[in-house]
């Protein structure tokens, strides 16, 4: 069955993921995620986590919430708080989506928080683009996405070789945790 086929039946089915990690579409990246290491996975979602609060930020200018939670989640990585906060900023944003009727909104605030959470744990990497394609096809109807998600998936695959390619050249200040 074509991604798009299982996309379309989860919409009918009125679910609100339309993705999801073990898809087809998304393997690829799934295989690539494997083999980068945890700096890289987090830089590689905080620039994914940066577009949707852009996004959410054109949308809804009023609530600083996803962008909080990115620069929360940034500070952690960097060793310049705690979990604690970060994973408040998280969870702030995550309440977004239980507060805004749009689908598409909804969405991109879990995938914002979804890709915040990597730099907890990398295991959080997928959950930033299954809710971001999410919200691409919702916005974009069916059939209509087609081309639109398939260049997205692309996209994350050819920005995770750049961070995992960059990323050990850099000289950047990381917490701890994240130098494992």
């Amino acid at each position: 069955m074509d991604w798009m086929d299982t996309a379309q039946a989860r919409l009918r089915r009125k679910n609100q993921v339309l993705f999801r990690p073990g898809d087809e579409l998304l393997q690829p990246l799934a295989r690539e995620l494997e083999s980068a290491n945890h700096r890289a996975a987090a830089l590689w979602a905080w620039e994914l986590a940066e577009q949707m609060a852009a996004e959410l930020a054109r949308r809804r200018p009023e609530d600083p919430r996803p962008a909080a939670a990115l620069a929360e989640s940034r500070r952690w990585g960097a060793g310049l708080c705690t979990m604690r906060p970060a994973q408040r900023a998280i969870l702030d944003c995550h309440a977004c989506a239980k507060e805004w009727g749009s689908p598409v909104e909804r969405a991109l605030c879990h995938g914002v928080g979804q890709a915040c959470s990597v730099v907890h744990t990398a295991g959080h990497a997928l959950g930033g683009p299954v809710y971001q394609l999410t919200a691409l096809a919702l916005e974009l109807g069916f059939p209509g996405c087609r081309e639109a998600v398939e260049r997205q998936a692309a996209w994350y695959r050819e920005r995770l070789a750049y961070w995992k390619a960059w990323e050990p050249g850099a000289d950047l200040v990381w917490a701890d945790f994240m130098k494992r």
